[in-house]
């Protein structure tokens, strides 16, 4: 009988980024919060502002903020997803995501 070898699936390295990523595409949430995603992730909110700045491209930032007056983020694969037509037509106005 012949020995066959499992391939093990090859992971990808845990970066901060995919760390961060993995926060803003949590199904519980619309939007998260710098604090929210730093509780999540374990990251300081310094390392989590350095990396939305530098994938701005992935990441927006609401111009709105929650209740208490935090910013709130997403990445704009789910925003594409969860905007209403409103926010999308207020989006368009401000060229930014509302």
């Amino acid at each position: 009988m012949a020995h066959v070898a499992k391939k093990k699936a090859k992971r990808k390295p845990v970066t901060i980024y995919s760390k961060i990523l993995n926060s803003l595409e949590n199904k519980d949430y619309k939007y998260r919060t710098l604090q929210g995603i730093a509780k999540e992730t374990g990251l300081s909110e310094a390392q989590i502002i350095a990396i939305i700045q530098k994938h701005s491209d992935e990441i927006v930032q609401r111009h709105r903020t929650d209740r208490a007056g935090h910013r709130l983020f997403s990445t704009r694969k789910k925003y594409r997803k969860t905007a209403g037509v409103s926010e999308r037509f207020m989006g368009a106005l401000l060229n930014r995501v509302y």
